[in-house]
C-alpha cells in the first residue's frame, strides 16, 4: 500500500504546477519570462490616420492621405490602443528613422520642427512612407505603410478660407481695453504684416484686460492659432493667468516652423462661456517684406461698389498697386474676396443695362474696367468708358448665376474682389437674409424699397420707409460690435410708411446701423446716436 507522508504532498503539488503552463501570473523558480499576452487587435492612431492591426493582416496596413492631412498629421502625437488602453510610449521608425511619443511627456512634441523638415515640406503625391517596427508587445511589431495621393477636389481659386486682414476686434460691451504685445513700438492694431520676430515679441507679453465698469469680471481664456501656407494649422488655449500663458507660450514654441512668411496668427480672447472678447490676426512676412510699412490710418482706403440692386461698402482696403519684392516682382496686399449675393430675378435685365459703379474713399472711380461671366462659359470683357454691350439679358440664360471680377482701374489694385450674383423668385413673405449683421452687411439691396435716414425728436427716432408692393418687412438696429438692440417685424402694404424707435433702446451714443430687410433685398442707413 501506498503512503504519503507530510513531506511527500507538497512536493507533489510543486510539481503539478510547474507542469500547468497555463497559470501565466506565477512566478517560476528559475526566473524564466511567462509567455506574452498579445493582443488579437491594436489600432494605431496618428492624426487622421487610423491603421487597424491584426493577426488577420499579419499587423500590417496601408493607409492613404493627402500631402495637406500627412503634414497635418505629423503637428500630432501618435497613440497606440492594445485592446485594453492607450500604451504609455509609441515607439517605430519613419522611413528608417527612429520616433517615440511618450504620454505626458515632449519627446514627440520637440521634435516637430524636424518632423516637419524631414517629412512634411518634402512631401510629394504619389509618395510611400514606410512606417516599421512599431513596437505592438514585447513580442510582436506592426508596420504602415502610407500613401501619399493627391486631394479629391482641388480647392477653389477664388476662396481663402485662412487668411484674413480684418482689424483688431474688440467686444466693447464686455471690455474696454486689452493691450497685447508692446503697442507703443509695434502699432499692433493699426498694422496687419509682422515678421516672425516681432510675433514672438508679441507672445511673450500676457495681455491685459480692463474690464467695463458696469460688467462682471469673468474668466478669460486666450488662444493662439497658427495657419501655415501649407494649409496646416494648430491652436493653443489657456487661462489668462500668468503660469497657464507661459507654459502655452513655451509650447507654442514647439511649432515655430509653422510661422513663416505666408502664415496667418490668430490672437483671440474670449471667456468661459466661449463670448468673443478680442481677435487680432497677423499676417507674417518677411523682414524686408515692404508690407510692413503699410498702416490703416494711413494707407486704408473705404471701397464702395455699387450694380443696380447690389450696393456693397468694404472698409480697409489697400488697393496698392506700386508695391514690388526684392526681385521687382508685384507684391499683393489684400486677399482675395469672394462675396456672394442672392437677388431677386426681377432686379436682373435692369443691371445688365447698367455699369457698375465704384467708388473710393467717396470718390468716383470713372475709368473702371470689369470681367462679367456666367456659369455657361458666358463671358464678357468691359472696357474702361465703354457702355454695357447690348442684349446682354438675351445672351444669358435667364438662372445664370452672374460673376463681376477682374475689375481695374488706374492707379489701384482691385484684382482681389469678386461678386456672385444669384437671381432667385421668392415668396412674397419669405425674408431671405438672416438677422445679423453680419450678413445684412452683405446682402443686395434693390429698387423697390427705399429706407430714410432717421429723424431725431424729443423720445424718439422716427424712421420712413418705402414699399413698391406689399410685402413682410423687418426693421432691425444695430451698434457696430454685431448687438441686435432692437427689431421689428410686421407685413406692410405698398406705400410709404413711419415708425419710431424709442432713444431708450439705445445704449450707447455714437455709430449705429438701421436695416430694413424684404424679400426683394436689404435696404440700410448709418447714422450717429445721440
Amino acid at each position: 500500500m501506498l503512503r504519503f507522508t507530510r513531506f511527500h504532498l507538497p512536493a507533489l503539488l510543486s510539481l503539478l504546477l510547474v507542469s500547468q503552463s497555463t497559470l501565466f501570473g506565477f512566478q517560476l523558480a528559475d526566473g524564466a519570462r511567462p509567455a506574452p499576452n498579445t493582443s488579437d487587435k491594436y489600432i494605431f492612431y496618428w492624426g487622421n490616420l487610423q491603421a487597424d492591426l491584426t493577426r488577420a493582416n499579419n499587423f500590417h496596413a496601408t493607409a492613404e492621405l493627402t500631402v495637406q492631412d500627412f503634414r497635418q498629421m505629423l503637428l500630432h502625437q501618435p497613440k497606440l490602443w492594445n485592446g485594453k488602453v492607450l500604451v504609455a510610449q509609441v515607439a517605430f521608425r519613419l522611413n528608417g528613422h527612429p520616433l517615440t511619443a511618450t504620454r505626458t511627456e515632449q519627446d514627440y512634441v520637440t521634435r516637430l520642427g524636424w518632423l516637419d523638415e524631414t517629412f512634411g515640406r518634402p512631401a510629394t503625391e504619389g509618395q510611400v512612407l514606410r512606417l516599421t517596427d512599431l513596437r505592438l508587445d514585447e513580442a510582436t511589431t506592426g508596420s504602415v505603410d502610407i500613401r501619399l495621393k493627391e486631394p479629391e477636389q482641388q480647392p477653389s481659386k477664388d476662396v481663402v478660407v485662412w487668411q484674413s486682414n480684418t482689424t483688431s476686434m474688440l467686444n466693447t460691451q464686455l471690455l474696454e481695453q486689452v493691450a497685447w504685445g508692446r503697442e507703443d513700438i509695434l502699432e499692433i492694431s493699426n498694422r496687419d504684416f509682422f515678421t516672425e520676430n516681432e510675433f514672438r515679441q508679441i507672445i511673450r507679453l500676457e495681455p491685459f484686460v480692463v474690464w467695463n465698469p458696469y460688467v462682471p469680471q469673468r474668466e478669460v481664456r486666450a488662444g493662439i492659432r497658427i495657419a501655415s501656407r501649407a494649409l496646416t494649422e494648430q491652436g493653443f488655449s489657456c487661462v489668462l493667468e500668468s503660469t497657464a500663458y507661459r507654459s502655452m507660450v513655451d509650447n507654442v514654441e514647439n511649432y515655430k516652423h509653422l510661422v513663416r512668411p505666408g502664415s496667418l496668427v490668430t490672437l483671440t480672447l474670449f471667456t468661459d462661456q466661449h463670448d468673443r472678447l478680442y481677435e487680432k490676426a497677423l499676417n507674417i512676412v518677411a523682414d524686408n517684406d515692404p508690407r510692413l510699412t503699410l498702416r490703416r490710418n494711413r494707407d486704408a482706403h473705404r471701397l464702395r461698389v455699387k450694380w443696380g440692386a447690389m450696393d456693397q461698402t468694404i472698409p480697409n482696403l489697400y488697393l496698392q498697386n506700386d508695391l514690388r519684392d526684392a526681385s521687382g516682382a508685384f507684391i499683393g496686399v489684400d486677399d482675395p474676396k469672394t462675396m456672394r449675393y442672392t437677388l431677386n430675378l426681377g432686379e436682373r435685365i435692369p443691371m445688365l443695362s447698367l455699369r457698375p459703379e465704384v467708388w473710393i474713399d467717396g470718390e468716383s472711380v470713372p475709368d473702371l474696367a470689369f470681367s462679367l461671366s456666367s456659369g455657361d462659359g458666358w463671358l464678357v470683357q468691359v472696357p474702361a468708358y465703354a457702355p454695357m454691350p447690348d442684349s446682354l439679358g438675351a445672351s444669358i440664360p435667364e438662372k445664370s448665376t452672374l460673376q463681376l471680377d477682374n475689375l481695374q482701374a488706374v492707379g489701384y489694385d482691385l484684382s482681389a474682389l469678386t461678386f456672385v450674383l444669384t437671381f432667385t423668385f421668392p415668396p412674397n413673405d419669405l425674408l431671405l437674409v438672416r438677422n445679423r449683421l453680419s450678413s445684412l452687411l452683405v446682402a443686395g439691396s434693390s429698387a423697390r424699397i427705399a429706407l430714410h435716414p432717421p429723424e431725431l425728436n424729443e423720445k424718439a427716432y422716427a424712421v420712413s420707409f418705402e414699399l413698391k408692393e406689399p410685402a413682410m418687412v423687418r426693421l432691425s438696429l444695430f451698434e457696430p460690435d454685431g448687438w441686435n438692440t432692437w427689431t421689428l417685424e410686421e407685413k406692410y402694404a405698398a406705400g410709404q410708411h413711419r415708425v419710431e424707435i424709442p432713444r431708450s433702446v439705445f445704449r450707447n451714443p455714437g455709430k449705429h446701423y438701421l436695416f430694413l430687410s424684404t424679400p426683394f433685398g436689404v435696404a440700410r442707413q448709418e447714422f450717429e446716436a445721440r
